[in-house]
């Protein structure tokens, strides 16, 4: 499941190296919430037609301002295994 989320983040078009850490979200069984090695953390669900869909979490600079964040990028290409 790591390596299925980390290959759909950078697919999408994010930056990840490599995800250190998943943790499902929801009672559902088709979110996650997705660490990154360079401290990005994404939001990843399965929508309703099974497009995978990959949102940045909101994220604060080492100054206290807000980071503006790109909206979700969704993709068809994913298998889980």
């Amino acid at each position: 499941m790591t390596a299925t989320l980390g290959t759909a983040i950078r697919d999408v078009g994010f930056p990840c190296d490599s995800v250190v850490s998943t943790q499902a979200t929801g009672d559902s069984g088709n979110s996650w919430r997705v660490a990154c090695d360079d401290a990005r953390v994404y939001a990843a669900s399965v929508e309703s037609g099974g497009d995978l869909c990959i949102e940045p979490v909101l994220f604060v600079d080492g100054v206290g301002q807000p980071v503006n964040i790109p909206e979700a990028r969704c993709t068809s290409d994913v298998s889980f295994q």
